[in-house]
């Protein structure tokens, strides 16, 4: 018999750039009415670790990380230690599988913040594709065109909310059918496919002040906007 669990699989803390410390994110997965969250904090799983200490048996923890790599960002989910930035892409990837983990990509397709090479996933090994977060702007387009590389790719679909506000916090997440309720059932159910996303979009306040963490010009070309 297979579990249903609901899980946001793209949240970050304080320990990187979010205003929420792991205290508070452990609070809001609850009142979300979450199962688990993977903490993915950049440079660094020690936000993660802490809420795995923290969050207590009814709420699963996946520790993971947004690593960025030569060729755009991509997620490790299950790590036991940290992956440095900087690394090519098949190598951070190798990386966090000889962790036993697995790798997913977030906003793959978004113009400057995703992949530089949406051909190099085919080869690198990647495991899924984030295919929308609460934060993702222009949803609709960018949710079908996400669709379409992971069909394209033969890979499974997640979602996260990629939060780094308090109220953010499960507004998009993955269902994930699981033969038992922890890590390993985690990864396994996403390496097998058996998930499926729920997408609510963030308010635009709080897209702005994501937006506001990267250069304008990088702002402008992932809206589609001119000038």
């Amino acid at each position: 018999m297979l579990l249903t669990l609901r899980m946001d699989l793209h949240v970050h803390t304080d320990y990187s750039d979010s205003k929420n410390s792991v205290e508070r994110v452990i609070c809001e997965a609850r009142a979300a009415g979450l199962d688990g969250l993977a903490i993915t904090d950049h440079e660094t799983i020690e936000g993660a670790l802490l809420a795995s200490r923290l969050a207590g048996r009814n709420l699963l923890v996946i520790v993971g990380q947004e690593i960025k790599t030569t060729q755009g960002e991509i997620l490790g989910y299950g790590l036991r230690h940290s992956v440095p930035d900087e690394l090519d892409l098949e190598e951070a990837v190798s990386e966090v599988h000889n962790q036993g983990g697995v790798v997913a990509v977030p906003h793959p397709t978004l113009p400057l913040l995703g992949i530089k090479s949406l051909g190099a996933l085919a080869v690198a090994g990647v495991d899924a594709v984030e295919v929308i977060s609460a934060l993702t702007p222009f949803p609709r387009h960018y949710m079908e065109k996400n669709q379409r590389l992971s069909r394209r790719l033969g890979l499974p679909v997640v979602a996260g909310s990629d939060s780094h506000y308090r109220d953010t916090v499960g507004q998009t997440y993955t269902i994930l059918e699981v033969r038992e309720r922890s890590l390993e059932g985690v990864l396994a159910s996403i390496k097998d496919g058996r998930t499926s996303v729920v997408f609510r979009p963030s308010s635009r306040s709080q897209k702005l002040y994501t937006a506001l963490r990267v250069p304008v010009s990088v702002v402008k070309d992932a809206l589609g906007l001119e000038g």
